[in-house]
């Protein structure tokens, strides 16, 4: 399959079905706004959170040095990181806690959350077992 390489064909499915899976996550997200009686936009601040979860990542990452530590502003990154997740974790019960969400919003939150979470590590397993992992 795919010029006889089996591991790039399993890749190609695993990054179709991760895909897949993460348009289900963010059409949960976009339920949870719209099939509730009370429509209201919340649930869409907390996909936002979660999109910026990892960008302090990226722009704080570990930079290829020939210290033995890794520099300060990456354990920043790993710090905003933290903070993002946890908001994003925290969020819809502190909605439903305040009135802005009910019961069926926070399973869809939490369903979408989680949905989302596993796509990432699926990517992370994708990443690490083709060789392409620089951490």
């Amino acid at each position: 399959m795919f010029g006889g390489d089996e591991g790039q064909g399993r890749s190609v499915l695993q990054l179709t079905a991760a895909a897949f899976m993460f348009g289900i996550a963010i059409m949960m997200n976009v339920f949870a706004c719209t099939l509730v009686k009370d429509k209201n936009l919340y649930p869409l601040l907390i996909l936002f959170v979660q999109f910026l979860a990892p960008m302090p990542l990226a722009l704080c990452g570990m930079q290829k040095s020939m210290s033995a530590e890794p520099p300060m502003f990456a354990f920043f990154g790993w710090f905003l990181t933290g903070m993002f997740l946890s908001v994003a974790l925290g969020a819809p019960f502190a909605m439903l806690h305040e009135g802005s969400f009910n019961g069926t919003q926070l399973g869809l939150a939490l369903g979408s959350q989680g949905l989302t979470y596993l796509v990432f590590a699926g990517l992370a397993k994708i990443r690490k077992h083709s060789g392409y992992d620089s951490f």
